[in-house]
């Protein structure tokens, strides 16, 4: 199956890798594939999402609502996904991230940043939103990046790297910001040295989910979107 990712470019993903990714938008559960190949199905509450093309839509098909008596209409609402173009996150990548790869693989694996926004474009795909990635060296930048957030984005996901445990300016911008925000960590900041164990900037952000590497990223991001829908 051939996605197409929420930006530029195109990401090749097989239907087993999407199928284990994605979610369903009204209720978290896990899609499959119909019978009959046009549409993906929540086998928790059957929502119908089409697939056109070979290019699977997160936006549900209409659906009568007797086929669904046991969803009461305040759940409907609670659960019901944004429009795409309704929902943006913006992901910032920290200091030293470029170099993912190669290192200190024994501590950051060897996936690199362009490994790590590709499995990001993907699940944002899945997820039914839009999705930037941007990465920087410099502090006063990252702070701008942030700044840039409170226009237009729903949510932000960060990893600050090594200005989590410095960088006040980043702390003081993120606090400014009134979207929902999630810190992630590649590595447990909790097992390694002490001066890595405190989070400045943690205290500014709804949450932090850290040491589960790359997949730290696509859990980060799915609590940004879920948080972003429940403000909405």
């Amino acid at each position: 199956m051939r996605l197409r990712p929420v930006s530029a470019g195109e990401v090749e993903v097989s239907l087993d890798q999407y199928l284990r990714i994605v979610c369903c938008p009204a209720c978290e559960g896990r899609p499959e594939l119909h019978a009959d190949g046009d549409a993906l199905v929540c086998r928790e509450c059957g929502t119908r999402y089409p697939v056109t093309d070979g290019i699977p839509s997160l936006l549900a098909e209409a659906v009568p609502a007797e086929e669904h008596p046991e969803q009461s209409p305040e759940a409907e609402e609670q659960f019901a996904p944004l429009p795409q173009r309704d929902l943006s996150v913006l992901v910032i990548h920290g200091p030293n991230l470029n170099l993912l790869g190669t290192r200190e693989p024994e501590i950051y694996g060897s996936t690199t940043l362009e490994d790590i926004d590709r499995m990001l474009q993907a699940e944002a795909l899945a997820l039914g939103c839009l999705l930037r990635c941007v990465q920087s060296n410099h502090e006063g930048e990252i702070v701008s990046l942030v700044q840039s957030a409170r226009e237009g984005y729903s949510a932000l996901v960060i990893n600050p790297a090594a200005y989590t445990h410095t960088s006040v300016a980043i702390r003081d911008a993120l606090s400014a910001l009134d979207c929902p925000k999630v810190e992630v960590h590649l590595s447990n900041i909790h097992a390694r040295e002490e001066f890595r164990r405190v989070s400045i900037t943690g205290a500014a952000v709804d949450g932090i989910i850290s040491g589960f590497g790359a997949e730290s990223y696509v859990l980060g991001l799915r609590a940004a979107v879920s948080l972003a829908r429940k403000r909405a």
